[in-house]
Order: structure tokens, then C-alpha cells, then sequence
């Protein structure tokens, strides 16, 4: 009788990730966290891992490629900041590698410009000041952009608010 329940309880759990699955992208990571949340054993884990990737509810290369595509677009990551969430969910360095190389094609350095552009907007300290400036730079750092890119969208800001 118990194994009957525990099996029972098993397709529930299944069922209902496949259900998640179904409604938005989830990764390897978040479905072995979920199983386990719910107290499954690591054979059951590794069952019920297999069957959602077998019939493609979970599929890490369309995952990624959402992830990037949202983090970009809504949050306005930058690219390290993505290549970190993804490493930290256990995803390949050859996707994160292929999603930031397609991600790079895109006009990062105007998404930076806007952005800091806003940012710049709630400083209160001249623009041209050594502070607000580092300012920028930490919140480019803190979105997940290179320095490089970050040094030019400032300057162009700055060269923007000079003429």
C-alpha cells in the first residue's frame, strides 16, 4: 500500500512539473530542485528527469536561448551578468557560450546608452563629476556589462550633455 501511494504521489509531482514545464521554459537545474523540494529520491529525480527531457517539456538549449533573450530585453542585462545567472543554474559554458555570441550581435552598446542615460537622470551630482561618473560604472557593473562598453556609452553621455 505505501509503495502504491508513493508511486501515486510520484505521477502528482510529475505531473504537476510537466504542467510548470509546459507554461514557461525551465532548465535541468530547476526541475531537479523542484523534485527534490517535494522529497523526492534521487532514482525518482533522475525518472522523472529523463521522461520530461525524453518528451521535450525541458530542453536546455530552448531555455537558454529564452533566458537570454528575456534577461536582455526586459531586464537589460548585460552579458556577463546572463552568463553568470546561467552558470549558476548549471547550464554548459558551450550554450552560455553560443547565447552570448548571438547575444553580442545584437546592439548592446545602445541598450547600455539608454540605460545609462536614465541612470543618469536620478544622480544628483554633476554629471561631470569623478563621483557621478563612478556611479554609472557601478550600475553598468552591476548590470552585467563590460567596462569597456560601459567607458563608452559615459563618454558618449558626457559628449551628448557638452554639445
Amino acid at each position: 500500500m505505501d509503495l502504491n501511494n508513493n508511486e501515486q504521489y510520484y505521477c502528482q509531482v510529475l505531473n504537476n512539473l510537466a504542467s510548470l514545464c509546459s507554461r514557461s521554459e525551465k532548465c535541468e537545474q530547476d526541475a531537479i530542485d523542484y523534485l527534490t523540494k517535494k522529497g523526492l529520491s534521487q532514482n525518482e529525480c533522475n525518472r522523472a528527469l529523463n521522461f520530461l527531457i525524453e518528451n521535450n517539456y525541458i530542453n536546455n538549449e530552448r531555455y537558454v536561448e529564452a533566458f537570454v533573450k528575456d534577461k536582455q530585453r526586459f531586464s537589460k542585462w548585460g552579458t556577463k551578468k546572463i552568463a553568470m545567472a546561467l552558470l549558476q543554474k548549471k547550464i554548459s559554458k558551450s550554450l552560455i557560450e553560443n547565447a552570448i555570441a548571438d547575444f553580442a550581435e545584437l546592439n548592446e552598446s545602445d541598450i547600455i546608452y539608454e540605460q545609462v542615460e536614465k541612470k543618469a537622470k536620478s544622480i544628483k551630482d554633476n554629471i561631470y563629476s569623478k563621483e557621478a561618473r563612478a556611479k554609472l560604472l557601478r550600475f553598468c557593473a552591476s548590470r552585467g556589462y563590460s567596462i569597456e562598453k560601459s567607458f563608452v556609452a559615459i563618454n558618449r553621455l558626457l559628449e551628448k550633455y557638452n554639445n
